[in-house]
């Protein structure tokens, strides 16, 4: 989930986990039946793991959580290597009050292995612009470190939700809902749900490019496509389609449009992906109605109805193995949107008003 309008579904979790996170910085840290808990100063709403390292990145505010100690780090550039070749349409280093505070707000975001420790970070903004943003990420020290490299600044209408990456500096966004549309919650919302709730495609993907930049994937519709994760070579991308409780991979051949085929049917509304070591996806979720989860939930506060769960998901096999069941003990998550494997733990990163990453055991 990304902020609604300029990023879509949840990065409302950046307006709704980061003020509610700053009221409540002391939520309990107390174990809730099976769930266990990385208490942090704000929400988070999306999750990935530094690879071979000890580190997990989060969104909302950008920090790293130390996986052993759960230390929390704010992650800000040290320094500028802005590649102008590649990120051409870019206008330069993030300013305004971010640069002021030295704090950046992400929404979803994906990590890139890279070579001897340093790899690229690329997250959704939500801050003062609408851009991709792309860092160099260097996990050999203490505590990692950003180096700022470029943006790429989103197409008209877009309402991104999260993000993949593709060969070559590429990306792939899910278009939760175009901007055009009006958004999701209260009033201004209601056509949006009614048309989410009835699973019709208003979703699509974006692919950019280096020399091409932004341009819809032809075949790629789909009701609330939410997180992303693409194949190395690009050429099979995977998305939760949020409305309709299932994952989904487009495969795509040159100059056809992709085809679509459902790989796994849940029992939640599937939100972020993560790609784990292994070849599996992790994705987290919410139970509840669309109206539950995206106007009672995120809209008015009120998360009574929802509760979290997660699956591992094997994309070759096309089997689904939920790992966090809807419960009591998951409803203390608030509503899960992202989930990574952390040793012998799943980690679910939340919104709706929480402060806690969510700590459950693998079964």
């Amino acid at each position: 989930m990304k902020r609604e309008l300029a990023f879509g579904f949840s990065a409302i979790a950046l307006v709704t986990a980061a003020s509610a996170g700053q009221a409540q910085a002391a939520e309990k840290c107390d174990p809730v039946g099976k769930a266990q808990f990385v208490c942090l100063s704000e929400g988070a709403e999306d999750i990935a793991h530094v690879p071979k390292s000890d580190w997990v990145i989060v969104s909302g505010v950008l920090r790293a959580i130390n996986t052993k100690d759960h230390a929390e780090v704010d992650l800000y550039p040290s320094a500028d290597k802005f590649d102008k070749k590649t990120y051409a349409s870019c206008p330069g280093p993030i300013g305004g009050a971010e640069a002021a505070e030295k704090k950046i707000r992400a929404g979803g975001l994906n990590v890139e292995e890279g070579a001897n420790g340093i790899h690229k970070l690329r997250f959704l903004h939500g801050g003062e612009r609408r851009a991709v943003e792309v860092f160099e990420l260097n996990a050999t020290g203490k505590t990692p470190t950003l180096a700022w490299v470029g943006c790429i600044p989103y197409p008209q209408d877009a309402g991104f939700n999260s993000m993949g990456v593709l060969p070559n500096d590429g990306v792939v966004a899910t278009n939760f809902l175009p901007a055009s549309m009006g958004g999701f919650r209260g009033d201004k919302g209601v056509n949006s749900r009614a048309r989410l709730s009835a699973g019709e495609n208003v979703s699509s993907l974006f692919e950019w490019t280096p020399a091409g930049g932004w341009a819809k994937i032809p075949g790629s519709e789909g009701s609330g496509l939410n997180g992303i994760e693409a194949s190395k070579d690009g050429k099979a991308i995977y998305a939760s389609e949020w409305a309709v409780n299932q994952v989904v991979k487009f495969t795509r051949e040159p100059g056809k449009p992709a085809v679509k085929e459902v790989i796994a049917k849940l029992n939640f509304h599937p939100d972020n992906l993560r790609w784990q070591p292994d070849g599996t996806l992790v994705v987290a979720g919410q139970t509840g109605t669309v109206e539950d989860v995206l106007n009672t939930c995120l809209s008015k506060n009120d998360c009574s109805k929802n509760s979290s769960s997660a699956a591992i998901i094997d994309p070759v096999k096309k089997t689904a193995r939920e790992v966090v069941t809807a419960n009591p003990d998951s409803a203390a998550m608030h509503i899960a949107t992202a989930g990574t494997v952390v040793g012998k733990e799943i980690w679910l990163a939340n919104i709706g008003g929480g402060t806690r990453i969510g700590r459950f055991q693998l079964p």
